[in-house]
C-alpha cells in the first residue's frame, strides 16, 4: 500500500517540477529579467538594495554611505545573480514585519532541553537578572532580532525570577546577552555559553556575535598559507568551504554555517588583499575569478555561485551543504515528510465514505511512524560498525557525484521555492488528490463498477455508510453482535448511542461460545412455488410476464437466493413452510438452519453450509449481487 502512494507522490514530485519549468521559461520570468544564470555587477544596482544584499550575507557596513563602497562591499562577499537580487527586491517589503519566533524559558529544566542539549545549533538568550530590565530597549532588540534570525540563529529570553539557580550558575548578576555554540569541531560536542554585557548597541551586539561564531573558521593571511596546507586538510575532512575575499573577517552567513556543521563541514577564509600577483596559485584550485566561494572535495573542486539556485545567502549553502553531506537527522526527516505525505494520499485513493477514509488514514500513520521509529534504532547501531565504514564512504562519495551535477541544482532550486511557498506546495497536493479521486471515480462509472460508496450523494449517505460498515465489522465479534442497527438517513441519530454501547464493552475475550441472539434478527418467511428464482428463466418473450407475476406473489425478502431444496436435509421445498434466510442470501428450513448453525462450537458450524459466509455478519451489497449474477448466468446454461 505504501509503495503504491509514495508512486502517486513521486508523479505529483514530477509534474510540480514540469510545471516549474515551464514557469521558468514563461515571457513572465524573461520580461521580470530573472534568469538565474545571469551575473549582475553590484554598481547598477540602488543603494538601498546594495544595503539589503549586505544585510542578507551578514556583512556590517557601518560608515560607509557611498554607493561605490556599498558595491565594493558586495562584490568582495561573492557572486550577484539576478535571480537573488529579484528575490531581495520581493523580500524588502516584509523587513517592517516583526517576526514571532522568541522563546520565553520558564525555568532551567526548559533552558538545558532547548539551549544546552541542541548540540548543533546557535542560540542569543536575552538574561534579565531580578529587579533588572533588558540590556537592549525593545526597539533594538527587535532590530537585532530582524538582523540575525535570517541566518539560523534562535532567539529566546530568560528570566532569572523563574529560577535564580540558573543565574546563580553562569554568574549573571547583571543585564547581558549570552550566545551559545558547541565547542570543538565534534558533531556532538559540549555546549558553551559566552556572555556579552558591554555597552547596549546593536551594531557592537552584532559584531560581537560574528567575532565569536566566527572562531570555527579557519582563518589565512595569505594564499600561499593555505596552498601549504590543503592536501593535509582536505584528507582530514572530505568537504571543505572557503571564501577568497579582500575582507577583514569572514561574513556572518559563513560564521553561522561553520557551527550548524560542525564534524560535518569545515569552513575557511582565506584574505588575498593583492589577488593579482597570487593568481598563478589559485589558477591550480580552478579559481578564475576573485572574489570566490569554493566547495572543496575528494572528488573535485566546485565554484559556488554560478547556477540556478546558487546564492550566496544562508538558506541556499544550508540546503546545498544538506544535500552534499546529508546528516541522519536529515536523512529521517526526509523519509518521515515524504512517507506522512504518501500516507495522506490515502483519503483519495482508498474507496469509502468520509468516516472509512479517516479511520484507515489514521491507521496508517500509527503503523507507519511507528514503523519507521523502531526500524531506525538497529538501522542507527548496524551503521556505527566500524566493517560498514567503508560501505558509507561509498555511498557518500557517490552522492557528491550527484550532488554537485547540474541537475542537483536545477532540483535544489526548485526545492528552495517551493520550502519559501509551503501553502502553494500543500495546496496543490491537495488539489491533486482530488483529481486522482474524481479520475478514479469516473473510470470505475465508464468501467460498470460503480459500487454504493460512489453513488452517494452527500455527506450524511457517506456517514450512514460507514456506520452501515462499521457495524459489519462490529458484528464480526460474536458477543457484540446482538441485533443489527438500522443506519437509515433518518434513524442516523439513533444508532450512534448502540454502537457506542457495543464499543465500550469490555471482557471482549472471555466468551468463547458464540450466541445465537443475531438469529432473532434473521428474515423467516413461507414458502411458495413462485418464489424460486429460476421461474423466470424461459424464453425471451414471455420472460416479463412471468416475472412481474412472481413478483405479486413473492412476500420473500429481497436479495434471497430461493432455491427448489434445502442444501442441509437435501428435501424439497413445499408450500407453505418456513424458511429462514443467511446474510448471504441463501435460504433453508427454518429448522435445518438453526439446527445447524446452534449444533457446535466449531467455526464452520456458524457459517453458510454453501459459501461459508459467517451468518452473524451482513454480507456487503456488492458481493451479492455478484453472487446473484453468477447464479443466474449458471441457470441460463
Amino acid at each position: 500500500m505504501l509503495a503504491k502512494l509514495f508512486v502517486v507522490l513521486l508523479s505529483y514530485l514530477l509534474l510540480v517540477f514540469l510545471a516549474a519549468r515551464i514557469f521558468e521559461i514563461s515571457s513572465t520570468w524573461l520580461k521580470a529579467g530573472c534568469l538565474a544564470s545571469q551575473l549582475l555587477s553590484p554598481f547598477t544596482l540602488s543603494v538601498r538594495k546594495l544595503k539589503a544584499i549586505l544585510e542578507e550575507r551578514g556583512v556590517s557596513y557601518t560608515g560607509l554611505v557611498e554607493k561605490k563602497e556599498l558595491a565594493e562591499l558586495v562584490e568582495a562577499c561573492g557572486t550577484l545573480t539576478g535571480a537573488e537580487s529579484c528575490s531581495i527586491s520581493a523580500e524588502s517589503s516584509g523587513d517592517n514585519k516583526e517576526e514571532s519566533n522568541e522563546l520565553q524559558f520558564t525555568g532551567a529544566s526548559h533552558f538545558f532541553e532547548e539551549v544546552e542539549d541542541t548540540k548543533a545549533g546557535t542560540w542569543l538568550v536575552d538574561v534579565i537578572p531580578e529587579g533588572h530590565s533588558s540590556l537592549l530597549r525593545r526597539k533594538q532588540w527587535l532590530a537585532l532580532r530582524r538582523k540575525i534570525v535570517r541566518f539560523g540563529i534562535r532567539i529566546g529570553t530568560f528570566n532569572c525570577g523563574n529560577d535564580p539557580r540558573l543565574c546563580i550558575k553562569y554568574g549573571w548578576k547583571e543585564p547581558s546577552l549570552a550566545i551559545s555554540m558547541p565547542q570543538g569541531n565534534q558533531p556532538k560536542g559540549n555546549v558553551i555559553l559566552k556572555t556579552y554585557d558591554s555597552r547596549p548597541s546593536v551594531e557592537l551586539v552584532f559584531r560581537w556575535i560574528s567575532k565569536e561564531l566566527s572562531l570555527k573558521i579557519e582563518t589565512f593571511d595569505r594564499v600561499e598559507e593555505f596552498s601549504e596546507t590543503f592536501k593535509a586538510k582536505i584528507e582530514e575532512n572530505p568537504v571543505y568551504v572557503l571564501l577568497f575575499t579582500t575582507l577583514p573577517e569572514p561574513p556572518l552567513y559563513l560564521a553561522s554555517l561553520s557551527v550548524q556543521f560542525t564534524g560535518r563541514v569545515r569552513f575557511g577564509h582565506v584574505r588575498a588583499f593583492d589577488w593579482t600577483r597570487e593568481k598563478h596559485i589559485l589558477k591550480n584550485y580552478s579559481i578564475d575569478k576573485f572574489p570566490s566561494l569554493m566547495i572543496f572535495t575528494p572528488e573535485g573542486n566546485l565554484t559556488y555561485g554560478h547556477r540556478k539556485g546558487e546564492w550566496v545567502r544562508y538558506h541556499n549553502l544550508e540546503l546545498f551543504l544538506k544535500t552534499l553531506h546529508p546528516d541522519v537527522n536529515d536523512v529521517f526527516v526526509t523519509v518521515f515528510l515524504m512517507m506522512n505525505m504518501s500516507c495522506f494520499m490515502a483519503l483519495f485513493i482508498i474507496n469509502g465514505g468520509i468516516l472509512k477514509r479517516f479511520i484507515h488514514f489514521v491507521w496508517l500513520l500509527i503503523f507507519y511512524n511507528t514503523s519507521l521509529i523502531i526500524l531506525c534504532l538497529p538501522v542507527l547501531a548496524m551503521l556505527q560498525l566500524p566493517c560498514l565504514t567503508p560501505l558509507l564512504d561509498f555511498a557518500l562519495k557517490y552522492s557528491r557525484y550527484a550532488m554537485t551535477s547540474d541537475a542537483a541544482a536545477i532540483m535544489r532550486n526548485y526545492l528552495f521555492f517551493a520550502l519559501q511557498h509551503k501553502w502553494f506546495l500543500y495546496g496543490g497536493y491537495l488539489f491533486y488528490g482530488m483529481l486522482i479521486w474524481w479520475v478514479q471515480r469516473r473510470i470505475r462509472w465508464y468501467s460498470g463498477y460503480e459500487n454504493e460508496h460512489d453513488s452517494a450523494t452527500s455527506i450524511t449517505e457517506w456517514l450512514t455508510q460507514d456506520l452501515h460498515s462499521l457495524t459489519n465489522v462490529v458484528q464480526t465479534f460474536p458477543y457484540l453482535g446482538h441485533s443489527r442497527i438500522d443506519y437509515s438517513l433518518l434513524g442516523l441519530e439513533d444508532g450512534f448511542e448502540p454502537l457506542m454501547r457495543r464499543l465500550a464493552v469490555p471482557e471482549l475475550w472471555l466468551h468463547p461460545i458464540i450466541p445465537t441472539e443475531y438469529l432473532n434478527s434473521l428474515p423467516v418467511w413461507k414458502f411458495r412455488h413462485s418464489q424460486v428464482n429460476h421461474c423466470c428463466d424461459d424464453k425471451q418473450e414471455n420472460c416479463t410476464s412471468k416475472c412481474n407475476s412472481c413478483c405479486k406473489e413473492s412476500v420473500k425478502p429481497p436479495g434471497m437466493l430461493v432455491a427448489q431444496d434445502c442444501s442441509i436435509c437435501l428435501e424439497d421445498f413445499n408450500s407453505g413452510c418456513m424458511l429462514l434466510g443467511l446474510p448471504c442470501g441463501h435460504c433453508y428450513h427454518q429448522k435445518c438452519i438453526e439446527e445447524w448453525l446452534c449444533g457446535g462450537n466449531s467455526s464452520c458450524r456458524y457459517c453458510c453450509p454453501v459459501c461459508r459466509w459467517p451468518a452473524f455478519k451482513q454480507k456487503p451489497l456488492a458481493l451479492r449481487e455478484n453472487l446473484t449474477r453468477n447464479q443466474a448466468q449458471e441457470t441460463n446454461v
